[in-house]
């Protein structure tokens, strides 16, 4: 304040900048959640340049990816009375996963984004038990692919097949290396034979293995679409289309319609409780986890969410899953409860997916087997988000992949067998927030108290000066301050 200013310039100047501090206050007050969401908005909308955008291209996010195999150690005895298979757990063969986009086209006309993925693995050996040199015995599942797909042909052609396979010796089993398994693959005489056939579900691939042709393509998980959120952003992340089209041919009515994300990106302004959707294209259909409970990672608090009993249901227990049945109308459901039928998304092969150790299936698939033993805490699916701003806090996603065989007519290998699923192996998919995205995370979250804070110290400092001078106003000191300033310095006086 100016003490050599007349009073009455004091006064304005005290109420002056009261005023203005407390109006300022007020108007920061008012516009700054607006102003803190269109940063937000910003940062995380799928744009060139957005945070989002460059975590997206390449994520940055450690992840790996965990296979645990399932070595069959009785298979000989199948035809005995009252058999049930044994299986022993091997691994888990631990992998580094990386994500990166690729032929990325913007379409701002209707608010998406299309792009391919590339998908790169790298075998960790201090992180795994054991080598990808292990060996594990397992169905055949390329004799039982091609039994399965000739299950209701007449019997000229499955003789015709029985006996090529005898010709070639084909197995019931076989036994490979964990690398051969997963992604490197294996050379079969039989597959090479029946890729020759004029036959219009062959598989694209000349070897067998789980992951074959899949490291570093860019191709193989198929082209998406979906949206940036640069329109809204309550609907970034959500797919559009997948290979083009906006249903797949797999399943049918409801049950083929794209839903959710890719599980990578999230919108904002989540329901934290409400169920969420990410689509997988191993399955090629969505997966719906319903809300369990708030999870905190490095002082982020979010929403967990996790896969019930309703995952891998086709209408036995929850009807609307009826549409993931793929058999005869009159024999749907076709399956008990907590497997899921994969086959015609997977070139025909009699190829199911469950939780790991048939977790939340019917009894009757783990009481089938020995040696698997379900646990929620080993094999529960889980996803954790910040419901706010989307961004990831962990994921553990886990799937068992299982074949089936089955007593077939006219095919020698599967005469007088039991009817059985198979597990051949089950994986868990881990990406964890770390502490430096867990920064950024809360500075997002916090972005709009700071403006609050900001507003409540200038509206505090405001307030401080109009009380100031009410009170000098009320005693009448304004003039005092001026006669202190008027009176004559002692020591000048003195000299």
């Amino acid at each position: 304040m100016c003490l050599r200013c007349h009073p009455q310039s004091r006064k304005y100047w005290v109420f002056g900048c009261g005023t203005f501090f407390v109006l300022l206050a007020l108007i920061v007050g008012l516009l700054w959640p607006a102003i803190a969401n269109l940063i937000l908005h910003k940062q995380l909308e799928l744009k060139k340049g957005s945070v989002n955008y460059k975590n997206w291209i390449e994520t940055p996010i450690p992840m790996y990816i965990k296979f645990t195999m399932f070595n069959w150690t009785n298979p000989d005895d199948i035809r005995t009375p009252n058999y049930k298979p044994n299986f022993v757990e091997m691994g888990p063969y631990v992998f580094s996963e990386k994500h990166k986009r690729v032929n990325v086209t913007f379409h701002p006309e209707n608010d998406t984004v299309s792009f391919d993925q590339i998908r790169t693995w790298h075998y960790i050996q201090n992180m795994s038990n054991g080598s990808l040199d292990d060996e594990v015995t397992n169905v055949n599942v390329i004799a039982a692919s091609a039994a399965f797909s000739l299950r209701h042909s007449n019997a000229i052609i499955k003789m015709g097949a029985n006996a090529i396979m005898d010709v070639m010796k084909v197995k019931l089993t076989v036994t490979k290396t964990v690398r051969e398994l997963l992604f490197d693959g294996y050379s079969d005489p039989f597959l090479t034979f029946v890729k020759k056939l004029p036959v219009g579900n062959a598989p694209p691939f000349s070897k067998f293995g789980w992951f074959v042709d899949r490291n570093g393509s860019w191709s193989y998980d198929g082209h998406f679409e979906m949206r940036s959120g640069q329109a809204d952003i309550k609907q970034m992340g959500s797919l559009t289309e997948w290979n083009y089209v906006n249903k797949t041919k797999y399943y049918h009515g409801d049950c083929s319609k794209l839903k959710g994300t890719s599980g990578e990106l999230w919108p904002m302004d989540m329901n934290p409780t409400g169920d969420i959707s990410l689509f997988v294209t191993d399955l090629c259909r969505p997966l719906t986890l319903s809300y369990q409970q708030q999870h905190t990672r490095f002082g982020v608090t979010g929403s967990r969410w996790v896969g019930d009993s309703r995952v891998f249901d086709n209408g036995r227990n929850y009807l609307p899953n009826n549409c993931y049945c793929t058999g005869a109308t009159e024999s749907c459901p076709d399956l008990l409860s907590g497997v899921h039928n994969m086959s015609d998304c997977r070139f025909g092969a009699p190829v199911f997916a469950s939780f790991p150790h048939f977790y939340l299936a019917d009894k009757k698939y783990v009481n089938s087997v020995t040696g698997l033993s379900p646990n929620q805490s080993k094999h529960e699916f889980s996803l954790s988000l910040e419901p706010y701003t989307g961004i990831p806090l962990d994921v553990d996603a886990k799937i068992q992949i299982n074949a089936l065989i089955q007593p077939i007519s006219h095919f020698k290998l599967y005469e007088n067998i039991p009817k059985l699923m198979i597990p051949t192996f089950w994986f868990s998919q881990t990406v964890e927030l770390d502490e430096k995205i867990a920064k950024s995370a809360k500075i997002a979250l916090q972005l709009p108290s700071i403006g609050l804070y900001l507003a409540a110290g200038v509206s505090g400092l405001g307030i401080i000066l109009l009380l100031v001078g009410a009170i000098l106003t009320i005693t009448k000191s304004w003039s005092a301050y001026q006669n202190l300033e008027d009176e004559p310095n002692s020591d000048s006086t003195t000299s």
